[in-house]
């Protein structure tokens, strides 16, 4: 990975606070289901979670 691409994906990891696994785990995700990641998800997971 050049030097760019590594900035790149540390701003995304940095952005959505994960770790390196969760974004590598996240887009394995995506490629699996052929979905693009939607924050929207997060969002309501967290908002239908018993709290």
């Amino acid at each position: 990975v050049d030097d760019e691409q590594y900035e790149r994906l540390k701003e995304i990891k940095n952005k959505r606070g994960y770790t390196w696994k969760g974004l590598m785990l996240e887009g394995a995700e995506a490629l699996d289901t052929g979905e693009p990641y939607r924050a929207s998800r997060d969002t309501n997971e967290r908002d239908s979670s018993p709290s």
